[in-house]
């Protein structure tokens, strides 16, 4: 063989290995490919560790509870700074663990950084309606954390809380 025609030969078989190769092989080459997954329909989601569910559904049970037990027009203003200490409590201990790098673990961190701007209104806010809008921008990313990621028997909450002065 010829020395200047020794790297086309070199990226002819690259490329033939390349294009031949198993999915099963691509997927071990690529470590983010088994991350986003096909859902059923058709949607691609990304999958999570179990310690991100745990953590995710501790946050929406705490929502859950407070507002089933008094409704969103029910919760005064100390109630709002209360949930939102419990659930920046919550997101702290997500981002601790969530280290994950790439698209997933980016998209992620997204999500967790509107919760933290959602808690710190409502702890903050001088007002009711201001403390309700913190609680809306945590359920928001919320519901948009079971559109993007795989949660077994996810179910988004309510956005029709009412943010408008009263």
């Amino acid at each position: 063989m010829r020395p200047n025609a020794f790297a086309p030969a070199v990226a002819i078989v690259i490329a033939l290995v390349t294009v031949t190769m198993p999915a099963g092989a691509a997927a071990l080459r690529d470590p983010l490919a088994n991350e986003l997954t096909r859902q059923e329909g058709g949607d691609l989601r990304w999958r999570v560790e179990p310690a991100v569910r745990h953590g995710i559904d501790d946050i929406r049970l705490a929502i859950d509870s407070r507002i089933a037990a008094r409704g969103d027009s029910g919760l005064t203003r100390e109630t709002f700074g209360e949930l939102g200490v419990a659930i920046d409590d919550r997101v702290t201990r997500l981002v601790s663990c969530c280290i994950k790098p790439g698209p997933a673990g980016r998209h992620l961190h997204m999500l967790l950084a509107e919760m933290v701007d959602g808690t710190d209104l409502m702890k903050r806010a001088t007002t009711v309606d201001g403390r309700r809008l913190g609680l809306l921008k945590v359920i928001q990313a919320l519901n948009l954390y079971g559109t993007l990621f795989i949660h077994p028997d996810w179910r988004a909450l309510d956005e029709s809380i009412d943010v408008s002065a009263r």
